[in-house]
């Protein structure tokens, strides 16, 4: 309180509530990006001609937990 109140020249009052937030919270809008980025990969590996060949011809199998999104 007393940084804001030097920050903004005057008192304020401040009130805080402990509840569920209303919207998503930054972790959670980080987890929900990072969650599509990874099914979007998972998908991309998955519909590989090349991969589903390789699937086909010698019954192979793609571990889902070494694919790994490219980082833009």
């Amino acid at each position: 309180k007393q940084v804001l109140d030097q920050h903004f020249g005057r008192a304020l009052q401040l009130n805080v509530r402990i509840g569920a937030p209303t919207t998503p919270t930054p972790a959670q809008q980080k987890a929900r990006l990072q969650n599509e980025t990874q099914r979007v990969a998972v998908d991309a590996i998955n519909s590989d001609p090349n991969v589903r060949a390789l699937r086909e011809k010698f019954n192979a199998r793609v571990n889902p937990d070494s694919i790994r999104p490219t980082e833009r």
